[in-house]
């Protein structure tokens, strides 16, 4: 099998070589983080003055819209949560070295043998997200906050994918302020939950072929292709010996 017989500088520098000829793949990292965590606060609730538990909506705005979707009145209830991205800067004390290489190799039952796939080094990256509280009366702000701090002891794993679990802080809390909302009589009360998440923005994934070649992957073609499979580790802590090279 030619592949056995590739080095580790001779593999870096096919798949740079791959990389840089690769078609554009579509970057989907912020959105699976943005909905990922929409789903994890999306079971808060609040107890109402005539005793009724209501789960509180949450979106993806800044806080200018969701003040306009709070204005429109219509189809939005107080409270509220909005979800906003604040930026994202380099983790230089998680950073790895360009040399490095990201490897995964999984079994395959059916064909009896393993498949190896291989990224350049990701880039770490810490994410930081703003949960805004917003509600007309302190106690329910403050049932949310509550909440909202409970996810976090001290960290909130956040499970973009089964094998791809980031791990997020809280950074500040600010305190409860009024804002104003233009025409309407009543105020409205906002606190602020800011956490960072550190991430690593993932690589081009490559797959070594049954014929030593090296193919470029689209990263969701890849975890497709993957999902169900199990890991070769797993397969050989069973006690399952490698089926012997013809």
């Amino acid at each position: 099998m030619a592949g056995a017989y590739w080095t580790i500088d001779a593999i870096r520098d096919e798949m740079q070589a791959l990389r840089d000829t690769a078609t554009f793949q579509k970057p989907d990292f912020y959105r699976a983080f943005t909905r990922r965590i929409k789903e994890l606060f999306g079971d808060l609730q609040v107890l109402k003055g005539d005793e009724t538990l209501r789960t509180v909506d949450i979106i993806y705005a800044n806080p200018e819209r969701a003040i306009a979707k709070i204005m429109e009145g219509k189809s939005t209830q107080l409270p509220l949560l909005s979800l906003q991205l604040d930026g994202i800067e380099l983790a230089n004390d998680r950073r790895k070295p360009m040399e490095a290489l990201v490897e995964k190799k999984y079994w395959l039952s059916d064909k009896q043998r393993a498949v190896r796939y291989m990224a350049l080094a990701p880039v770490a990256a810490n994410l930081s997200f703003a949960v805004n509280i917003w509600g007309k009366y302190v106690e329910e702000v403050n049932q949310l906050t509550e909440q909202v701090l409970l996810k976090f002891r001290p960290n909130l794993p956040i499970d973009i994918r089964p094998d791809e679990v980031y791990q997020s802080f809280i950074k500040d809390v600010s305190d409860s302020f009024q804002v104003d909302i233009g025409d309407k009589k009543d105020r409205v009360l906002k606190r602020i939950v800011r956490f960072n998440v550190e991430s690593y923005i993932p690589s081009k994934v490559f797959k070594f072929t049954n014929t030593g070649e090296i193919v470029t992957m689209n990263y969701e073609v890849y975890l497709e292709e993957t999902n169900g499979l199990e890991t070769l580790e797993s397969f050989l802590g069973k006690g399952a010996p490698l089926p012997k090279s013809s």
